[in-house]
């Protein structure tokens, strides 16, 4: 076991910012791990990180998704843990993907970057 602080980081961190994705229609993230063995019924994803495999794998799939599996989760229980302070603890899984395979589980995706973060989360006026 190990600790992680779940924030996407990079060897530099040129850029950081953020990312949101909505759940697809046709698609349920818990229900395909189920389908190929990853997770059980009673399993809830909390969350996932992902990263490419580089261009020099030799590998079809383009994608490795780890996502962080929670047992009999309740929100609200799990939120008032996390506030009061209690670390969980997660299990990790892992699939490789096509891009297209990875996107195809959200609905929408967007993602920001900027320089050091530097215009992370603030209003800015854009011009045309």
């Amino acid at each position: 076991m190990y600790t992680k602080n779940f924030k996407a980081g990079v060897q530099y961190d040129d850029y950081t910012g953020t990312l949101a994705a909505d759940n697809a229609d046709l698609i349920n993230i818990k229900q395909e791990l189920i389908k190929v063995g990853l997770i059980n019924e009673n399993e809830f994803v909390i969350g996932l990180d992902f990263y490419p495999l580089g261009k020099y794998s030799g590998q079809d799939k383009e994608i490795t998704v780890d996502y962080y599996i929670l047992d009999d989760f309740n929100f609200e229980e799990f939120r008032d843990q996390i506030r009061s302070g209690i670390k969980p603890t997660v299990r990790k899984v892992n699939q490789d993907l096509t891009f297209r395979e990875f996107f195809d589980l959200f609905k929408r995706f967007n993602g920001t970057l900027s320089l050091k973060g530097l215009i992370d989360q603030i209003d800015i006026d854009v011009t045309e």
